[in-house]
């Protein structure tokens, strides 16, 4: 072929020297080398990348085990929060507890952050380590591979650079999931703190909720009840300062009967706790004085603390208190009276001091608690009103934030508005919008102002009552009009001539704490007096305290409206600035962007339709014309083809052609077409990223859903203008392709259909000869199964024979040898059947037209010469008669061997007359090989296969009866070792089992008599052993006594057993006998089954062999005949099967086959005898040795009765029997008992003395 042809040299050809086989090694090692360090290289990898992935799970489970613990002390603590937050438990908490919750969320929060931080951190450094120990391996890998490679650096580099560059896509990858990892971690911690805030948000609200509840029910109630609680406290007011008087111990000592020093002793006391309640007291009234003078009455709490911490009576030490009177013994020298007057003076004056400083205490003290309650209402309504102004307040923010929430909704829309025309009516509308709100709020602030004035009458009302309660106190505790100090200096000017004698008794230290106290009540009407004109003025300063908080929390709510409106009045401003202006020019853009957009698409759909044109009418045709060529070569090159696989190779080579011609077509028009389909995904991929650009506001972008909804209305349209122009590009490149594809097929199926002719005529002729191959095969195989079957059956034939030669004396091996003689009889009775030659005996093979005498007359018609034309199914049929010259149900036996060669030789015919009866239908008219190639006539052809398949059966003949004549020589030799054997075998048995006999009574009986005898010495001996010298003393003829009766009990016990020893060894000589016995009629019942078995085969030999000397004799007939004409037309085929003829008989003479005669009348001769004896048993008379003897010479007589063999085996058991009752064993006894007697003697003896010789112990 053209294409195929060497016309010139590649440019790039280089020579090649000759191979080296140890440059060739060497590579090879260095081959070996470089794959076992990748392989090294690969299996460290693994390692490693096993350890990190360990250590990798490690730290996921500590970090998961981690978070789920944190998570539980996160959900603990919203579980705490809601109990607490419960109904029954709303008084034990605050608003701070829900503050230190979320604190500590918080930090749980941040706990759980810190932990992937870590693992985030720990993954890192993992990778960083194992890449440090990729690159140590790598360089190590890099060292070995450059000094032990057969490859150049560069490809060296190559390798190394690879694994790097797999390293750090996998280290870049990996980093990747990590940060991924992190970032996902961190998301699903951040989002689970802000469902438990949401949570604790929602727990706070309701427990706020709940409070507020609370509290504006308590304010309800202490309204309504306010009003009568201030009569009460009135009323109880004089009740608490009479509870809260000073409680002085009544001084019981004062009595006048009490003695002296006792007296004295309790009076000192008594002053000492008034000086020091005194010094107190002045302390408090000073400190009450300034507080109430400045008007700091919520300091008096400060006085009462230090009043309660005054104890109503000391106990002090005598000398602590003896400064507080004279002594007795003064007072009796510096008063000239009575010691009662004394005590009458002394006492009267401090009970006047005691009421004096209880008057002082109740005074100070209820002056304490005068503005408490005042207080208390003050801070009550205070509370109102704050409440019911944050509830003003809260409800105008409910308000307000509607109006907010619908501002903040048009604000939203005019960002998301998307056209120009609608942002102009939005912003429009948040005009009017943020105008209403600015009134909104004047409204609102008007109404939380006017609320102070609700609670005016609530604050009067507070005033008269502690205006009430302040006159009530006045009232109770009047001023001492002599403390006055007006009074008091008149009453200095007046002068008194007389004396008070009774102030003459009193000592210098009690007049002392009567000043003290005198102070006292001065500080009190001071007190008094401030109060009073406190009374005057207090609604006054009162009013002015409340005008005053009033006027703080109206300036507070100024300052509040005055925020709302300076960021009201910026909103305008910013919506225009920020919003408004900023969305018109987004709108711009957009629109700018679309427009761009739609003239890109247009540009690349006006190159694509150029590119359409060029394919069709320059790519497409040149390609047609290029493959019309070389199938015109192919089709000139076939008719040179010499077989079928030459012709075969030019269909693929057409069908590669043809194929690549399609392929270049297709791969043309799929360029074109992928082009298209890449351009169509280009415009949708530009979609794609143009709508990656475009984020809704909701994502951080600038596009309202409507706008994105216009878009992709317009990207849709754009995309479904751009599918239609490439689908008509799509159908025109395809309707071309479709055309040129038409063509190319219609040119490849017309030289398909010529290749396919030439290649089926090539194929018949080679297919003939392949039949007649694997018919000779098929006749060969069945040939080697037959061969192979009776290879088999010699073989065991063989086996059997060394068997039968080791254990021809052995009547255990009687079965097997039984056994194999049936066995190989059977198969030798199979082979016979299968060899079996049909009666009557005639040729079957083909003999042409040979003239026969008359006595083969009876063989079928001669097969056809050359015959003209046959021209129907009518002469096949003829032919196949003619070849197949029998029928089946001819035979007794239809599965002969030479039957089933014959049937594969029909079967083969058979297949081979449809095969060319269908190829000559076909090829009537046309061939297109020439006639040396292939015959175009049938009945040539025909007459052919009729000359081939007649030699193959004269073959298959002469076969057959081959292998008939080795099978009968086999077959005699097996029956004269079957004849032979019989005898050998009798002979080994009667003289095995008459030894076997002797051996038995040798070891069975005999023996046991002899044990028994040697078993009575032993005892004897053993108490011969027993007897020492010394049990001839008098003194030891106890254990000679002893021994003695032993040995009668062995003489008694062994008297018994001889009465029963000999009838046992009888009954055992009697079962052996009668055991030979059996065995000899089995064997010889058992050999004449056998007899009978091989007499039957014996006779189907004999009519196997006439059979084949028959058919021999026709052979050696038809030899004889060749003198008789034959017709040229059939001279070559009839040769052919005389050849096949004179070798068979030339076998069958070198065989003998008068052998065989004699053979035959050998065994019949000796089969006509029956089985007999032909050993010579030896005599029952004659010794052991004689017996060895005459077994080692085998010289035996040549008696052959049956009887014999029984005479002497019953002369061996009378022999045996004799020989048992000679033995006389009570003589043995008595022997062994005399030499007893002489022990026992010898032993007595040495102790015998004249006058013991006459006596016989026994």
């Amino acid at each position: 072929m053209e294409e195929l042809d060497l016309q010139y040299l590649p440019i790039d050809f280089v020579g090649k020297s000759k191979p080296s086989k140890k440059i060739d090694a060497i590579y090879e090692k260095k081959k070996i080398t470089l794959k076992r360090a990748l392989d090294s290289l690969n299996s460290r990898k693994e390692e490693i990348c096993e350890k990190y992935n360990k250590i990798f799970k490690e730290e996921s489970e500590l970090l998961k085990r981690n978070l789920n613990d944190t998570k539980g002390l996160i959900k603990n603590e919203l579980y705490e929060s809601t109990l607490a937050s419960n109904y029954d438990n709303t008084k034990t908490i605050d608003i701070n507890y829900f503050k230190q919750v979320y604190k500590r969320i918080l930090e749980l929060t941040s706990q759980k952050n810190d932990f992937v931080d870590n693992f985030y951190l720990d993954l890192v450094k993992n990778e960083k380590e194992k890449a440090k120990e990729f690159t140590e391996i790598l360089k190590t890998t890099y060292e070995e591979i450059r000094n032990n490679t057969y490859k150049l650096p560069y490809e060296c580099d190559e390798i190394i650079e690879f694994e790097i560059e797999k390293l750090n896509q996998t280290i870049l990858c990996n980093n990747r999931n990590y940060a991924k990892l992190k970032f996902e971690l961190k998301s699903e911690i951040e989002n689970y703190a802000k469902n438990t805030i949401q949570d604790l948000q929602y727990v706070k609200e309701c427990w706020i909720k709940y409070v507020s509840n609370q509290n504006e029910n308590a304010l309800n109630e202490l309204r309504n009840t306010y009003v009568p609680v201030f009569a009460d406290t009135v009323q109880t007011l004089g009740t608490k300062i009479e509870e809260a008087t000073f409680n002085l111990q009544q001084i019981d000592s004062l009595i006048k009967n009490k003695e002296p020093e006792e007296w004295l002793k309790i009076t000192r006391q008594t002053m000492a706790n008034l000086d020091r309640k005194a010094k107190k007291i002045t302390m408090d009234y000073k400190q009450a004085s300034v507080i109430v003078y400045n008007r700091f009455f919520q300091e008096l709490k400060t006085i009462a603390e230090t009043l309660k911490d005054i104890p109503n009576f000391e106990h002090f030490p005598l000398e602590e208190i003896e400064v507080y009177t004279p002594t007795l013994k003064e007072i009796r020298e510096n008063y000239d009276v009575e010691f009662e007057k004394i005590q009458t003076a002394w006492n009267d004056l401090m009970i006047k001091l005691l009421e004096t400083m209880d008057n002082n205490y109740r005074f100070l003290n209820a002056l304490t608690i005068l503005w408490e309650n005042h207080f208390q209402r003050t801070e009550v309504l205070r509370m109102i009103i704050l409440r019911d102004l944050e509830n003003t307040i809260k409800l105008n923010n409910k308000v307000c934030k509607q109006y907010e929430t619908e501002h903040n909704i048009l604000i939203d829309t005019l960002r998301q508005e998307s056209s120009q025309e609608k942002a102009k009516k939005t912003f429009e509308s948040i005009k009017k919008m943020l105008k209403t709100m600015e009134e909104k709020y004047h409204k609102q602030y008007q109404s939380e102002v006017t609320l102070f004035k609700k609670y005016k009458g609530a604050f009067d009302l507070e005033m008269d009552i502690l205006l009430a309660e302040i006159t009530r106190f006045l009232e109770i505790y009047p001023p001492d009009k002599e403390k006055d100090p007006k009074i008091q200096r008149k009453r200095a000017s007046q002068t008194s001539d007389i004396a008070a004698s009774i102030d003459d008794l009193i000592p210098n230290q009690m007049i002392y704490c009567k000043y003290q106290i005198d102070a006292i009540s001065n500080w009190q009407f001071g007190i008094w007096e401030i109060i009073s004109n406190y009374v005057l003025v207090a609604k006054t300063e009162i009013q002015s305290e409340i005008d005053k908080w009033i006027q703080n929390h109206i300036e507070y709510l100024n300052v509040r409206k005055e925020i709302r409106f300076r960021i009201h009045e910026t909103r305008l401003e910013k919506i225009m600035a920020y919003i408004y202006e900023e969305r018109l020019e987004e709108l711009c853009k957009h629109e700018n962007r679309l427009g761009e957009h739609k003239n890109a698409v247009e540009k690349y759909l006006q190159k694509i339709k150029e590119d359409c044109k060029c394919l069709k009418h320059e790519k497409i045709d040149m390609i047609l014309m290029k493959f019309q060529s070389k199938i015109s070569t192919i089709e000139s090159n076939s008719f040179d083809a010499e077989n079928s696989y030459a012709v075969a190779a030019f269909i693929p080579i057409l069908n590669s052609k043809t194929k690549n011609a399609l392929e270049e077509i297709d791969n043309a028009a799929s360029q074109y077409l992928l082009k298209c389909d890449d351009l169509f995904e280009a415009i949708q991929n530009s979609h794609g990223i143009y709508l990656k650009t475009v984020k809704l506001f909701s994502e951080g972008g600038n596009f309202s859903t409507f706008e994105v909804k216009k878009l992709l209305k317009n990207l849709e349209k754009i995309e479904k203008h751009a599918k239609t122009i490439i689908t008509n590009l799509k159908k025109d490149v395809d309707t071309k392709k479709v055309i040129v594809y038409e063509t190319i097929n219609e040119k490849k199926r017309e030289v398909t259909n010529f290749l396919e002719a030439i290649f089926e005529e090539h194929k018949f002729k080679e297919t003939l000869i392949k039949k007649r191959k694997i018919l000779e095969k098929t006749l060969v195989n069945e040939v080697c199964t037959h061969q192979y079957n009776f290879q088999i059956l010699t073989d065991e034939f063989e086996q059997f024979k060394r068997e039968m030669s080791k254990n021809c004396e052995n009547y255990d091996s009687l079965e097997n040898f039984a056994d194999s003689v049936k066995s190989i009889t059977r198969k030798l009775t199979g082979i016979e059947k299968y060899l079996e030659i049909a009666v009557p005996v005639r040729l079957f093979s083909n003999m042409s037209k040979l003239e026969l005498p008359p006595e083969i007359d009876h063989l079928p018609p001669t097969p056809l010469t050359k015959t003209p034309v046959m021209e129907n199914e009518k002469n096949f049929h003829e032919m196949t008669n003619r070849l197949f010259n029998f029928k089946m149900g001819e035979l007794e036996n239809p599965n002969t061997f030479f039957l089933k060669l014959n049937s594969i030789l029909r079967k083969h015919w058979e297949e081979t007359i449809a095969y060319v009866t269908e190829f000559y239908k076909g090829h009537r008219n046309v061939f297109y090989l020439e006639e040396k190639n292939i015959l175009t006539s049938l009945p040539q052809l025909m007459n052919e296969l009729y000359n081939t398949y007649n030699h193959f059966q004269s073959q298959c003949e002469t076969k057959v009866m081959q292998d008939t004549n080795e099978f009968l020589c086999f077959s005699f030799d097996y029956l004269i070792f079957c004849n032979d054997q019989f005898e050998m075998y009798m002979k080994e048995f009667c003289t095995k089992t008459l030894k076997n006999f002797d051996k038995f009574y040798n070891k069975e009986v005999k023996q046991i008599l002899e044990n028994y005898k040697n078993d009575m010495k032993t005892k004897y001996l053993d108490l011969q052993k027993k007897l020492k010298p010394s049990f001839g003393h008098p003194k030891n003829r106890m254990f000679l006594e002893k021994l003695q009766i032993q040995a009668e009990n062995i003489y008694s016990d062994a008297k018994e057993y001889h009465d029963t020893i000999k009838t046992p060894l009888y009954a055992k000589l009697k079962e052996k006998f009668d055991e030979f016995v059996n065995n000899y009629l089995n064997l010889n019942q058992t050999l004449r089954k056998i007899e009978q078995i091989l007499n039957e085969f014996k006779t189907i030999l004999i009519e196997l062999n006439k059979k084949l000397n028959e058919k021999v004799r026709l052979f050696r007939m038809m030899l004889n005949c060749r003198h008789l004409e034959i017709s040229q037309g059939i001279l070559k085929h009839d040769e052919c099967i005389l050849n096949n003829c004179k070798s068979f008989l030339k076998f069958y003479d070198s065989k003998s086959s008068h052998q065989f005669d004699n053979g035959a009348i050998m065994i019949i001769s000796s089969f006509q005898k029956g089985v007999v004896i032909s050993s010579r048993l030896p005599s029952p008379f004659i010794s052991s040795e004689d017996m060895i003897r005459n077994e080692n010479s085998k010289e035996f007589s040549d008696d052959t009765t049956d009887d014999l063999f029984f005479i002497y085996l019953r002369e061996y058991h009378s022999k045996f029997c004799t020989e048992i009752e000679n033995e006389n064993l009570d003589d043995f006894l008595h022997i062994l008992r005399a030499q007893w007697w002489c022990a026992v003697k010898n032993v007595l003896d040495l102790y015998t003395v004249k006058y013991d010789q006459c006596k016989n112990l026994f």
